[in-house]
């Protein structure tokens, strides 16, 4: 991360993004200056990909039907 300029990173899982049955995860990166994430900030961070989790459900579920 440091060649980049980043020294801090958090990620939330989410339980299939794009692909049913393939898992990923939200990754959020802050450099020095900005400090680490607070436990707020991580709370939020999974609240938030939760919401992602639901939203992609239901948008699956509306469209009816597997490919």
């Amino acid at each position: 991360m440091n060649p980049h300029g980043f020294a801090h990173a958090a990620a939330a899982p989410l339980r299939s993004p794009v692909l049913e049955g393939y898992p990923g995860a939200v990754h959020v990166y802050r450099n020095k200056e900005q400090g680490a994430f607070s436990r707020d900030e991580l709370e939020q961070l999974s609240e938030m990909a939760s919401e992602i989790d639901e939203l992609v459900s239901k948008s699956r579920k509306s469209r009816g039907g597997d490919c």
